[in-house]
């Protein structure tokens, strides 16, 4: 959308107000009081309520029955409400409006940018907000949207800009005291998605005027939350284990977040249940019983290291041997994780490169896989997908089930941070697409004292004193150990509910190899 066009917009939307306000024959600010049947103002797109019709048969009974007034339209962009539905309103006032917006928008040819698509939400929502309660649900996507072509990255696209709308639509919304229904559950199938929008509109419906939900953090691990999604995985992990794949050995893949020592290397099981975490004490001890040969970094170990040359724009890639020791692969160097690398440096030379190296070594059943804080430095988020999204499927190709993490905030450079929630859009919706599991990093460290980052502003913070291996409520409050928490979260799902589901064969395989 142009900025002509916003302005246009912007201009309508305000006109729009003026006239709703001038002309307002009635408030409904206390229908209790009146005995006056409520109101309710159903606009958008045909997913609204979803479907006024079913929300309305969903209410209990002694909710009482609003009446209804329903102008959503089918295919409704965030203009047709504004030049049409809310023109063919005229002067009514709400108990509650209901509104459903952004798919088309997200689907046009030229779509608008995220930022300004905030910009329209936030001066219709407030036009509304002056004239009753207000529920906004979020652009649904479900599982069953996945019909991806082989090769194709236009799907990953489509659903990377649904999730930057959906962000613009949570933010502008919260900000300004209206609800929002959440309705992205792109892990669920069709029915499954569907039974949560009912029960999510059903909820914020029946609390309109009596305190209406504030935005509620994002889950740290996403992936598992339907039945279908973790029978997905499981047959993942069956084929896998027959191919000779080990369920109980993790491979990382990365950047230097995830070379880092404080990334898994430190953790130890005697200090997280120490501080209150036996089940995923439990897990460490899964995924480090299997022994895998200790990568060696020479720079460490005093060789002349010869690095490999640059991929992409990015810097030389780490050389890294292995001896004959043996470690746990949680506490060893991973052939595909740099100092400064973007997604390109772990897929370069390909079947002779960094990423087949690693999964050839170790023949691991889980990937942890976590790259954007450089790539976001020297490449487009539409290169960042698609090398990302090939990273991905060639993990899968060994039989592999990837992990995908998003990125820390940065906050060192202001148009870097501008950039990040971009590119963590494209991870969600590379996983999304994948089906493959997510650990939102991102949305689990927002709230941390400076977002959980040290003074760089780049790398995640560790506990002073009780290092990355705590997971005390003081120590919580430093990115390394909040993301040591989060990712033995998401490997704890995977132990428990897929190579520990039904007959537990796969959590028997193991150990010296």
């Amino acid at each position: 959308m142009s900025l002509p066009a916003l302005t246009r917009v912007l201009l309508l939307v305000a006109t729009v107000g003026i006239l709703l306000g001038g002309c307002a024959t009635r408030t409904a600010s206390s229908p209790e009081a009146s005995g006056a049947v409520e109101r309710w103002v159903v606009l958008g797109d045909r997913d609204a309520g979803p479907g006024a019709a079913g929300l309305l048969a969903a209410l209990p009974a002694t909710a009482g029955r609003p009446e209804i007034v329903d102008v959503s339209t089918a295919a409704a962009t965030l203009r047709t409400i504004v030049e049409q539905q809310m023109l063919q309103l005229g002067g009514t006032r709400a108990d509650l409006f209901i509104v459903q917006l952004g798919g088309e928008d997200a689907r046009a040819v030229s779509p608008p940018e995220p930022g300004v698509y905030g910009a329209l939400v936030a001066s219709l929502v407030v036009t509304l907000r002056e004239r009753g309660e207000t529920l906004v649900g979020t652009i649904p996507t479900t599982a069953s949207d996945r019909n991806r072509a082989e090769g194709s990255i236009e799907d990953v696209r489509r659903l990377r800009r649904v999730l930057e709308y959906n962000e613009a639509i949570r933010t502008t919304v919260w900000a300004r005291g209206a609800a929002v229904v959440e309705q992205e559950q792109p892990w669920l199938t069709g029915e499954e998605a569907m039974e949560a929008a009912r029960g999510a509109w059903r909820s914020a419906a029946s609390g309109a005027g009596r305190g209406l939900p504030a935005g509620a953090p994002a889950a740290a691990v996403r992936g598992f939350e339907g039945a279908a999604a973790v029978s997905a995985l499981r047959e993942r992990a069956v084929r896998a284990a027959a191919a000779g794949q080990h369920p109980d050995v993790v491979a990382k893949v990365g950047d230097s977040i995830t070379a880092s020592p404080a990334f898994l290397m430190q953790l130890t099981a005697a200090d997280i249940r120490r501080t209150g975490h036996p089940a995923l004490a439990d897990t460490l001890d899964f995924f480090s019983r299997s022994l895998v040969p200790v990568g060696e970094d020479p720079t460490e170990a005093g060789e002349a290291a010869e690095p490999a040359p640059p991929v992409g724009g990015g810097p030389a890639a780490r050389s890294v041997t292995f001896s004959a020791a043996l470690a746990s692969p949680l506490a060893r160097h991973s052939l595909a994780a740099g100092d400064g690398w973007g997604v390109a440096e772990a897929l370069a030379d390909g079947a002779d490169g960094p990423l087949a190296r690693e999964l050839a070594t170790l023949r691991p059943g889980v990937a942890l896989v976590m790259f954007g804080t450089n790539d976001l430095t020297r490449t487009s988020v539409e290169r960042f997908e698609e090398l990302l999204d090939r990273l991905v499927a060639a993990i899968e190709a060994q039989g592999v089930i990837p992990v995908l993490s998003t990125i820390p905030a940065r906050i060192d450079q202001p148009a870097f941070a501008e950039r990040a929630p971009r590119f963590n859009a494209a991870v969600r919706a590379v996983a999304a697409a994948h089906g493959v599991p997510l650990i939102d990093f991102a949305a689990a460290s927002a709230s941390l004292p400076n977002h959980g980052l040290a003074a760089d502003g780049i790398h995640p913070s560790t506990c002073p004193d009780e290092g990355p291996s705590s997971f005390s409520a003081r120590c919580l409050r430093y990115g390394s150990n909040l993301r040591n928490l989060v990712t033995l979260q998401a490997l704890e799902q995977l132990r428990t509910r897929v190579f520990g589901a039904e007959d537990g064969a796969l959590t028997e395989a193991g150990g010296r190899r």
